[in-house]
């Protein structure tokens, strides 16, 4: 199931399509509104109004970061805190874009209100917090999925498609390289290399995002 392309923990994309297609997906930001979390919101809600799948709310650090978000990628409401969010019953669906250390208790509340989730990678701090959710979403029966969105690239099926049809041989070894240039200068600084705040949960904030999107692959 972890490496069937149309599988989300087991369940048909189908299902996750019709969360999108649901009335009521909110974005939450991530809480120290930093510029590429706030670009990743505007993407997905500009993504999700031109496949006229409607984005209720937005959240941000503080009410009035919330408002502003709202109001700049013209979302209807902007929440004053996650508890809220979660009250509304207009809100079917949750994508979390937040820190690595809040996505299992982020995750978990949203699941226990009902709400269909995905959740930015990685899901969880660890495996423990990782089984719980899966468990949780199970006996919820909700859609739960983490954003490993380049298993979806064109070039990746295609990829999958060459070793499933065995065209590439037997398989001994996978070199794969990440490229990116946002802590290019020394004086450069991102969250993410902060043990404490989860460093993409590995001593390497480059080498977690190639494993991990290389396994999903």
């Amino acid at each position: 199931r972890q490496h069937d392309p149309q599988l989300f923990l087991g369940r048909p994309l189908s299902s996750l399509a019709h969360v999108f297609s649901s009335r009521g997906f909110l974005i939450s930001l991530h809480p120290e509104e930093t510029v590429g979390y706030f670009r990743l919101c505007a993407i997905w809600g500009e993504t999700l109004q031109r496949l006229n799948r409607p984005v209720v709310g937005v959240l941000g650090s503080t009410p009035e970061k919330s408002r502003q978000a709202a109001q700049t990628l013209g979302i209807p409401r902007g929440y004053a805190n996650y508890e809220e969010l979660l009250c509304d019953p207009s809100v079917l669906a949750v994508h979390l874009a937040s820190p690595n250390r809040v996505h299992h208790d982020q995750c978990k509340r949203a699941l226990q209100a009902g709400k269909h989730v995905v959740c930015e990678k990685p899901l969880a701090m660890n495996v423990k917090e990782s089984a719980e959710l899966v468990a949780l979403a199970e006996q919820k029966a909700l859609v739960a999925a983490v954003c490993y969105n380049v298993r979806f690239y064109p070039l990746c099926l295609e990829v999958r498609e060459w070793i499933a049809s065995g065209r590439l041989g037997e398989i001994y070894h996978v070199t794969g390289s990440y490229l990116q240039d946002w802590l290019l200068h020394d004086t450069d600084f991102n969250w993410r290399v902060l043990a404490e705040e989860g460093a993409n949960c590995a001593p390497s904030p480059t080498s977690a995002p190639t494993g991990s999107i290389s396994c999903k692959r």
